[in-house]
């Protein structure tokens, strides 16, 4: 939490063409949890 994963994820996704997953919102959309609560 809070230690730029997104930030650099996003960016390598863009330099390297692919599409970028925010794997704390998947987790929560596929549990209807929440990240600090899991």
């Amino acid at each position: 939490m809070g230690a730029g994963k997104t930030t650099i994820g996003r960016i390598l996704a863009r330099k390297l063409g692919k599409r970028f997953i925010d794997s704390d919102h998947e987790i929560e959309a596929r549990t209807g949890a929440s990240i600090p609560w899991i």
